[in-house]
């Protein structure tokens, strides 16, 4: 029971995490563009698709399933669980962080000083 448990538990944190940066990351946003361009294409299965890439709540169950897939094929020890165990981290490490932000953040040094203002000077 508690295997299955870890499995699942690991399968929704690794899904969140590909459904974030999938919809999110800048390493896909040629694909995103692809998906947008897809979704106007007649041919139902690849309008479908480019209709699921834009659809960050469709993408969760895919990516989930998939996550859960490679964990039942691959025996919980393997090295193969390396994929899915690194995105389920991450995802964690994020919502710590997003949890912890207003208590875990030190004052900022002057090296975070100088990087804003050169920010701010070539925004202007």
């Amino acid at each position: 029971m508690l295997e299955i448990t870890m499995r699942i538990l690991l399968a929704a944190l690794a899904g969140c995490q590909m459904t974030e940066t999938l919809h999110h990351g800048s390493l896909f946003a040629s694909w995103r563009k692809k998906a947008r361009d897809w979704r106007s294409d007649p041919r139902w299965v690849v309008s479908k698709t480019g209709e699921l890439f834009e659809c960050p709540f469709c993408l969760s169950h895919w990516a989930c399933a998939l996550s859960f897939a490679w964990l039942w094929w691959f025996p919980i020890t393997s090295f193969w669980q390396f994929p899915v165990a690194a995105l389920a981290a991450t995802r964690l490490a994020q919502l710590l962080n997003d949890a912890t932000h207003d208590i875990a953040r030190g004052p900022p040094s002057d090296d975070d000083d100088d990087l804003i203002e050169q920010s701010v000077s070539l925004d202007e």
